[in-house]
């Protein structure tokens, strides 16, 4: 009856497991198991009318192991109940204060549990732009870009989402699988074997563990970039928009403010000019005595030629 299992389960062993290993092992596996019955069989004799029984019985142990794999091969991914949805939004304010947007901003981001990722203040002598982004809680992103958008007069608002539901569901099996082929990867190595064969099982492991640990990092960084939204805000403030304000007083604070400065600049100029010159003073004394000698010289024999005629 040895003879019989060992010539019905091999094909159905082969066809599950296609790794080279895998078939030695569960051969050798077999293989004992066949000596063990023989070497029970020369121990105590069993009649002829027990064998199919006993034949039965081997296999309705070993069954349950193929179907188990079967099962655990294809068992289903859990599904997830809404669509998992990363959210983008780009907002464009104009505001009187830029100081005092950027504060109650920052003030709703923490009061809406979120963060502020990065801030750039850019300044110029007629303008002054600060590009804000951050991130809230998912449940809290209409919340907070509705008191965002009350700071200030609304130039544009957009929204993005991207739908990675397919990607996560797919990441998930993934990664399901991999830690049931690591699980018995692991289980091999518990059984006796040469060496040749356990470093090859070690290093299936290690690239089966590596591979985990990528999925489980993308999947976290797409759960996370699902639980958060994104906003990237613009608040800008022109020399144009206070003047709309108030138009006298600021064209005239303007102008006062750029007359200040030219004088500013035409005094530096002047000064760095004076400093210059003193500098520069002994060569300009003997510049001055060069000429002096040849105005002299020349006269002198202007003077010489006349007395001579």
């Amino acid at each position: 009856m040895a003879r019989s299992l060992v010539l019905v389960n091999p094909p159905q062993v082969t066809r599950n497991s296609r790794s080279p290993l895998w078939a030695l092992l569960l051969g050798v596996a077999l293989t004992g198991c066949g000596g063990g019955s023989m070497a029970n069989k020369a121990a105590a004799p069993m009649p002829e009318a027990m064998a199919p029984a006993a034949g039965g019985q081997e296999r309705q142990a070993l069954a349950p192991n193929d179907s188990d794999l079967a099962t655990s091969a294809q068992s289903p991914p859990s599904p997830i109940a809404q669509p998992q949805l990363i959210k983008t939004v780009t907002l464009a304010l104009k505001a009187d204060s830029v100081t005092k947007a950027l504060e109650a901003t920052q003030a709703i981001v923490k009061e809406n549990q979120g963060d502020v990722i990065s801030l750039n203040d850019r300044r110029t002598d007629t303008s002054r732009i600060a590009e804000l982004q951050f991130r809230v809680p998912a449940n809290q992103l209409d919340r907070a870009v509705a008191a965002v958008t009350q700071l200030g007069y609304l130039q544009n608002r957009a929204m993005q989402a991207e739908d990675v539901t397919d990607q996560l569901v797919d990441a998930d099996a993934r990664l399901r699988n991999l830690r049931r082929t690591e699980d018995s990867l692991l289980a091999l190595l518990q059984k006796s074997g040469s060496v040749r064969d356990i470093l090859a099982v070690n290093q299936q492991v290690s690239q089966t563990r590596q591979q985990i640990e990528q999925i489980e990092a993308q999947l976290k960084n797409l759960r996370t970039r699902v639980a958060y939204s994104t906003v990237n805000l613009t608040i800008e403030q022109s020399v144009a928009g206070l003047a709309d304000a108030n138009p006298i007083t600021a064209q005239l604070a303007e102008t006062w403010g750029k007359a200040t400065q030219s004088v500013g600049q035409v005094t530096i100029g002047l000064l760095q000019i004076t400093l210059w010159l003193l500098a520069y003073t002994p060569y300009w004394l003997l510049f001055g005595l060069g000429i002096w000698a040849m105005r002299r010289w020349a006269l002198r024999r202007a003077q010489n030629q006349s007395a001579n005629h």
